[in-house]
């Protein structure tokens, strides 16, 4: 019943803002929101048996392990400091009318909804419905990037849901390939990642970088990862201040989260030889565009 918690918590969170008459109420949900899924995430890691497979009907879909509750713990406690910090800074943009009053429940709203589909994200075992959730933070992110009145906003969303849309198409298709490898294997279709792992070492690892080759475009176009960034820097800097730290300590590990995931399968086949050079020269390539890019900056 631990995940039914979190939801339950998200719709009674959903309902207070519709009901709330001011922004400093709204704020307070939020922060509640994200210090219960914090206490959530606690109380798994002290008191149940990790991995959790049997806390829900439908469990097969879902899938508690520490490094799941390590990334909640993460997004919970960055997303109650960010909701701290948007108390006085949201007030702040109420004054310059750079925000409107009347999108405060969309704003806050959004910001509940990404919380809950990001934990949804990390506790999923099925890699298809990793896939929804991940596209869902998408739209919603962009949500709180566009709020603003500004048009520089809405194109900065824009651009970001085309790129990292169109390049979660490439992990779509990564998937296909996954679940025909399995089915090829075991005889019948799975993406369910425990089962995946269970027999990894069976697969072809010809399929295998395809698949994997695939899934990581999306993915690093999801986290940031070079050639595939260019829609972050402008994000980053046309969201809210709250925002732009979701994005970037939260966010961004959605995607890294994926690419890790389907790691562990290839890294159970001999695939793993040409993978991990791949993965190394992407990591030394977004590093080294980033020492260039701060090369010409001024204080």
């Amino acid at each position: 019943m631990i995940l039914v918690a979190f939801v339950l918590v998200s719709v009674l969170s959903l309902a207070i803002i519709a009901a709330a008459r001011s922004h400093r109420h709204m704020n307070t949900v939020c922060i509640m929101q994200a210090l219960v899924f914090a206490t959530l995430a606690a109380y798994i890691v002290e008191f149940q048996q990790v991995p959790v497979v049997t806390f829900l009907a439908g469990s097969q879909y879902f899938f508690i392990d520490h490094f799941g509750l390590f990334e909640v713990l993460i997004a919970t406690v960055i997303f109650a400091c960010s909701a701290v910090y948007a108390r006085g800074y949201v007030e702040g943009l109420l004054a310059s009318r750079e925000l409107e009053k009347g999108s405060l429940r969309l704003f806050y709203a959004a910001w509940v909804l990404l919380l809950l589909v990001i934990v949804l994200a990390f506790f999923s075992d099925n890699l298809a419905l990793f896939w929804i959730f991940a596209e869902m933070t998408t739209i919603l992110s962009a949500m709180l990037v566009a709020i603003l009145s500004a048009r520089e906003n809405i194109d900065a969303a824009i651009k970001y849901i085309f790129i990292a849309s169109v390049s979660m198409l490439f992990a779509f298709v990564g998937f296909i390939f996954l679940f025909e490898i399995s089915r090829i294997s075991l005889g019948t279709g799975t993406l369910n990642w425990t089962v995946l792992m269970q027999h990894a070492s069976a697969f072809p690892p010809g399929m295998m970088i395809a698949s994997f080759t695939l899934v990581f475009v999306g993915f690093a176009a999801k986290s940031g990862i070079f050639p595939f960034h260019t829609w972050l820097p402008e994000a980053h800097a046309k969201a809210p201040s709250a925002v732009s730290a979701i994005l970037s300590g939260v966010l961004l590990n959605v995607g890294i989260y994926g690419i890790i995931r389907m790691y562990a399968i290839v890294h159970q086949t001999t695939a793993v030889a040409t993978i991990a050079p791949m993965l190394a020269l992407f990591g030394i390539l977004t590093i080294g565009i980033a020492v260039i890019s701060m090369l010409p900056q001024k204080t």
